[in-house]
């Protein structure tokens, strides 16, 4: 036992106790439905490829739950579908590291001293958005319009019948839908048209930043790129300047004033920013399984300069 309590916080109770621990000293919880939870648990291990954090489960009483613990300060700023976040003014019960079973709060992901202590909040809110998503998708009648593949996986698309898109047009003569899934790839790649955008939100999506602070951020994890295009190199104040403008323009970002001197701004992303970074993450996936395809057209367009 000494053994085990040499990696283990000392918040943990020892064997075979539960004791009530006050969040946000040590960390804070997003609590969900346990069938929820379990859900985000497979996103993250097998589709995000995270690993998650302790997680404990509560699965008595009429609604059963899952936490998963998280670091400090997220539930000052947490926005998920199917959560809730429990920051300040809360308590969890915390089972010993050797309760990893019903009856009573337990351990579903127990501690352990080579895993990570916390589950990542910026994971943790993709893994949410996209049960969300699967979840919205199931309920959705099966005459869906072209657009929707866009959030579907690949086994999903092949169980979908295949259609003439010429044939799937309204009875009032609109276009077909093939046109819709082309004219809303272009919003978005419109949205997204900018060097250093895609820097910024992924810097904000690890939570609200200072001016200061996201600049260091983005400079400290900005690497070449490979791309001709691009001048992918070191952040200047005045082009984040006005990349926050237009993205505050566009309602992906928003400027917050801290009400106390020195009132520094706070910039953080709105929820449609969020829901953007989750469409994307299956595009991300892409580059992974087509790498060569991706480096052959890295030094095609520097041979063409």
């Amino acid at each position: 036992m000494n053994g085990i309590r040499q990696w283990l916080p000392t918040w943990i109770p020892r064997a075979g106790r539960r004791e009530a621990i006050a969040t946000g000293l040590w960390w804070d919880a997003i609590r969900t439905s346990a069938e929820i939870g379990y859900q985000v648990l497979d996103v993250l291990r097998h589709q995000i490829q995270c690993t998650p954090g302790p997680v404990i489960a509560d699965l008595e009483g009429r609604e059963p739950h899952l936490y998963f613990l998280v670091r400090r300060s997220t539930a000052h700023h947490w926005s998920a579908p199917g959560s809730r976040a429990l920051g300040k003014g809360w308590f969890v019960v915390v089972p010993s590291y050797s309760l990893t079973a019903p009856p009573g709060p337990h351990w579903t992901v127990p501690p352990c001293p080579d895993e990570p202590w916390s589950t990542s909040p910026r994971f943790l809110c993709l893994a949410l958005h996209l049960v969300s998503m699967g979840t919205r998708s199931s309920k959705a009648p099966q005459q869906q319009p072209l657009a929707w593949k866009a959030r579907m996986s690949r086994s999903e698309h092949r169980r979908r019948p295949e259609t003439n898109s010429a044939e799937v047009t309204s009875s009032t003569g609109a276009k077909p839908r093939d046109h819709i899934f082309t004219l809303n790839l272009r919003h978005a790649l419109h949205i997204l048209n900018g060097e250093w955008i895609p820097d910024v939100l992924v810097a904000l999506a690890e939570g609200p930043k200072q001016y200061t602070g996201l600049l260091s951020t983005i400079r400290e994890e900005t690497h070449e790129d490979g791309w001709s295009e691009t001048r992918h190199l070191y952040l200047q104040e005045s082009v984040l300047n006005r990349t926050l403008r237009r993205l505050e323009r566009e309602e992906l970002v928003e400027r917050h004033r801290e009400p106390t001197f020195p009132y520094r701004a706070r910039y953080q992303l709105t929820s449609a920013a969020n829901e953007l970074l989750t469409a994307l993450t299956p595009l991300t996936e892409w580059p992974k399984h087509h790498a060569d395809l991706v480096s052959r057209a890295q030094q095609a367009g520097h041979r063409e300069q």
